[in-house]
This record gives C-alpha cells, structure tokens and sequence, in this order.
C-alpha cells in the first residue's frame, strides 16, 4: 500500500519553485494536494521590514524614555503649578504609548516566527503570513502616526508654556 509520499525536489529547485505535490491518503484515495513555498525574495523582503519596524520600535520606546526625561526634568526646575495637570496627561500617554509599543513588538515577532516555516500546506500559512503581515502594517503606520502626533503635542506644549514664563 501507498503511504504519504512526498515528490522531493532538489533543495535549490525548492528556492525557486513556488509549489510542489504532495499525495496524500484520504478515505482510501490518493489525493494530490499542494505544498506552497514562499519565494525566497518575498521571503527576504518580508524579513527586511520585520527587521524595520523592530528597529522603529526601539527608536520608539527610546525616544518615549527621553520625552519621560525631560519632563521629570522640567518638573524639578520651578514651573508653573497651574500646569501641572497637563504634565500628568502628557505622563499617561507616556506610559500608554510605553505599553503599545511592546504590544506592537509582540505582534512583530509573531509574524517573524510565522516566517520561519518555508513550507506552507494546502496555502493555509501563506493567507495566515498576508493577514498579519496586512494587520501589522496597517497598526505600525497607525503606531508611527500617534507617536508623532504625541512627540509634536509635546514639544509644542513645551515651546509655548516654557516660553512663555520667560516672558
């Protein structure tokens, strides 16, 4: 009797081949069913932005830490008290922001362990890789767009209120 066989092809025509057969046994039959690898350029390509949006991320939670800083700073010199409740909110989306960067670092690093796997059965893998991969860049352009928003509130909040005890 026939078992699960599997056509191998040579490791390189692997690389280069987008699909393999495989028959398999179902209800007394032999079936043949697809195997789909992913090119090894979008292969690369997906690992390249992985890699992107990792190193955004640490820019990210670093630049969070220095805008943290400077306001503990801010606070230690004398400041106007009044403000003091505007401090504490740019505190709180501080730390909001601290806690959806290592959300979005999760996300990140589930799909990259998705692409560690180079054969995807039947092209279940391959939908699951395109709907993270669509998810997480739709949430990293979100995430880069509210930090920005939230660097600018802040260094504007700043220009105006410290300039003006200047005056």
């Amino acid at each position: 009797m026939f078992y699960n066989k599997i056509l191998y092809l040579s490791s390189m025509k692997n690389i280069f081949t987008h699909q393999t057969t495989t028959i398999k046994r179902f209800e007394n039959r032999y079936v043949k069913t697809k195997n789909y690898i992913m090119p090894e350029l979008k292969l690369k390509q997906m690992q390249y932005e992985i890699n992107t949006w990792l190193r955004l991320l640490g820019f990210m939670l670093d630049e969070n830490v220095h805008s943290k800083n400077r306001l503990t700073e801010i606070l230690k010199y004398k400041f106007d008290e009044a403000l003091l409740e505007d401090m504490e909110n740019f505190q709180t989306r501080f730390i909001k922001e601290d806690a959806d960067i290592a959300i979005l670092k999760k996300e990140v690093t589930a799909l990259d362990s998705l692409l560690v796997r180079e054969v995807f059965e039947d092209g279940a893998i391959i939908k699951a890789v395109r709907n993270k991969l669509k998810k997480v860049q739709t949430d990293m352009n979100n995430a880069e767009k509210q930090f920005s928003k939230l660097k600018n509130d802040f260094r504007s909040y700043l220009d105006v209120n410290i300039y003006k005890n200047e005056e």
